[in-house]
């Protein structure tokens, strides 16, 4: 009678014997020729906890999950076929492969580069050998604020991925550096009392375009809308009720990935209502949330790029790859990108080597080698053009919207315009800038809030004899909240003064306007004076006469604090204090001559420079567009 094989999965036979003298003996049987003898008893020793031998599984973003035959499929090339064979928006330059190891019995992780494995050359797999193979989307996680504030050391913005639980605890018992290749390219700013992610809006390869952590983040690997895409990938990610929680989930998805592949997370929709508890958020990657532990190693082998190419960010390889799959990766070099060169930083024994490769040449995208760690980034000489047009109006030849190159000058823009015409009156010329524009609004509203305070403060120990001050403190602080800040700039704008005097050219910027006014015949007169208007512009007249024109000023006048505003925008005053002189220039055509009204009632308030300043802004402003409304 034979035994049977023995050996086999690790199971034993053992034969119970009864000796002569009565005692009993177990014997190992060695093979299967071991012979038995009548009352002997067999026992049957069951192996240890092994996996299921001769079969290799693939998982992710394929078109056949699920378990092959080893015989079948002894390379990763036999498994997964050609690259035609893969599904498009398949990520090339890192698959992984989770193996059993043969000696520990624990897991490791093999990076495989899919392109070379494809093109040729033989990866064999192992028996019990889990492959995961990458979208680009799931790749995209890692260039996502939610991620890189976790890798940051701030707490899990996004507590429904266990991926990112288990990063955030990785990250309190890591060194920093380890993942800190997915934080190379964004802005980092201090926001609360830490290091926060800033300026990410559309950049870094998040292909949210910068949506807050409340909005989607991810699409579908098929392009279909968040929404829909979220609807499909739950309908067909029905998870048993021991995945709820915390800890089943991640218990339960590592079993799921050790098991024969023929369910996961792309199975088809068949559950019950009751199963389908728990569904994977649509902001975590399926691939991660079956199986946490991809995640840092995916992290640990990226690269960083950066520079001219249209999505930077984190790119995660396996070995070593060329830049130029690296720039395909990063959906390719900007077209406008000119005298290319690669700054290359590595890692080198804790030190850090720089390297740069000039890309003068075909094929050396192609023969420069990166490996992860290394920060890789395209380096383009400055765009010839600004973002952004200039605006030219009034009298030049050709006015209009011109775009500008860098670096160009006024005198240069004028003369591609056609010069000024014979009306021009470029002492007058009012030029405008956005940023000049955000600051001045910026201070009108820090202004207001100071008056604000004041006023509080004064009204609440006011007195009677205070309350047309404090009236007209409230009517200012009015007309300021709604005074819009023109954002002007003194330029010279004569063509003929610029090109004896080149350093007075100013230099363009996307967005500036520049208006030339024709000559004007008038000088203005604004303010309390008796008869507010325009006035004949007479050849050296002085400012005293234009004012005996308006009917002179009024009671309420502040005398001592009249002046006047010039056609190019400065102002000086008319009559000087102390050691300083007043303006006794000539009146230009186009000048406004202003006298405010006498402030004595806010003295009280305490503020009362800052109320001679708003009070001079307000009426320069009214000058500037009373200059713009006769160029209309």
């Amino acid at each position: 009678m034979r035994a049977g094989r023995c050996g086999r999965a690790g199971i034993q036979i053992s034969i119970s014997r009864i000796l002569t003298d009565g005692s009993e003996q177990f014997i190992r049987v060695a093979d299967e020729n071991t012979a038995l003898m009548s009352g002997d008893a067999v026992q049957l020793l069951a192996g240890s906890a092994g996996g299921a031998a001769g079969r290799v599984v693939l998982r992710g973003f394929v078109n056949n999950p699920g378990a092959r035959a080893l015989g079948a499929a002894p390379t990763l090339g036999d498994l997964l076929g050609g690259v035609r064979d893969v599904k498009r928006d398949t990520y090339m330059p890192l698959a992984l492969i989770v193996r059993r190891d043969a000696v520990t019995a624990s897991r490791r992780f093999v990076p495989v580069n899919l392109v070379t494995a494809l093109a040729g050359e033989p990866v064999p797999l192992r028996s019990e050998d889990v492959v995961y193979v990458f979208s680009r989307d799931d790749m995209d996680f890692l260039n996502r604020p939610s991620l890189r504030r976790v890798v940051l050391g701030q707490r899990n913005p996004l507590p429904m991925c266990q991926s990112l639980e288990q990063l955030e605890l990785l990250v309190g018992n890591s060194s920093a550096a380890r993942f800190n290749v997915v934080t190379r390219l964004a802005f980092l700013v201090e926001r609360d009392g830490q290091t926060d992610v800033g300026g990410t809006r559309g950049r870094f390869g998040d292909r949210s375009g910068g949506q807050t952590l409340n909005e989607r983040e991810r699409t579908d690997e098929r392009g279909l809308e968040p929404t829909r895409a979220a609807t499909q990938r739950q309908a067909r990610q029905p998870v048993s009720e021991d995945m709820q929680g915390a800890g089943g989930r991640r218990e339960a998805s590592r079993s799921r990935s050790m098991d024969d592949g023929s369910e996961g997370f792309q199975r088809d929709a068949g559950s019950s209502e009751g199963q389908d508890r728990w569904l994977i958020p649509d902001e975590c990657p399926l691939v991660f949330e079956e199986e946490p532990d991809l995640l840092p190693v995916v992290i640990e082998n990226a690269v960083a790029v950066g520079g001219a190419v249209r999505r930077p960010g984190a790119y995660p390889v396996a070995g070593s790859v060329s830049a130029e799959m690296l720039a395909a990766m990063a959906e390719g070099v900007l077209t406008t990108a000119s005298d290319l060169t690669l700054d290359i930083a590595r890692g080198v024994g804790g030190d850090v080597v720089q390297e740069k490769v000039a890309v003068d040449a075909a094929g050396a995208m192609a023969l420069t080698m990166v490996a992860a760690g290394d920060d890789v980034r395209f380096n383009a000489a400055q765009p010839q053009f600004e973002a952004g047009a200039v605006m030219l109006s009034g009298e030049f030849n050709r006015p209009g919207l011109y775009s500008i190159r860098k670096g160009e000058t006024l005198a240069e823009l004028t003369a591609r315009a056609g010069g000024l015409s014979e009306f021009a009156y470029p002492y007058g010329a009012i030029f405008t800038r956005r940023s000049v524009k955000q600051l001045q609004q910026e201070g009108l509203r820090r202004t207001t809030r100071e008056l604000t305070q004041g006023l509080l403060s004064v009204a609440a120990r006011s007195r009677e004899g205070q309350g047309g001050g404090l009236l007209a403190g409230q009517s200012l602080i009015q007309d300021l909240s709604e005074l819009e800040a023109l954002g002007r700039v003194v330029v010279e704008a004569d063509p003929r003064v610029l090109a004896r005097r080149p350093d007075l050219d100013t230099i363009l910027e996307s967005g500036d306007s520049i208006v030339i006014p024709k000559r004007p015949n008038f000088v203005l007169a604004l303010g309390d004076v008796s008869n507010p208007g325009a006035l004949q512009f007479v050849a050296g007249k002085s400012s005293e006469a234009y004012l005996s024109e308006a009917g002179g000023t009024q009671s309420t006048a502040d005398k001592k604090r009249v002046f006047i505003v010039l056609p190019d925008g400065t102002a000086q005053p008319l009559r000087g204090r102390g050691w300083a002189r007043g303006y006794a220039g000539v009146v230009p055509p186009g000048s406004t001559i202003i006298v405010p009204k006498n402030i004595d009632p806010l003295f009280k308030l305490g503020v009362i420079r800052d109320v001679t300043g708003i009070v001079t802004g307000l009426l320069s402003s009214l000058a500037t567009v009373a200059i713009l409304a006769t160029t209309r």
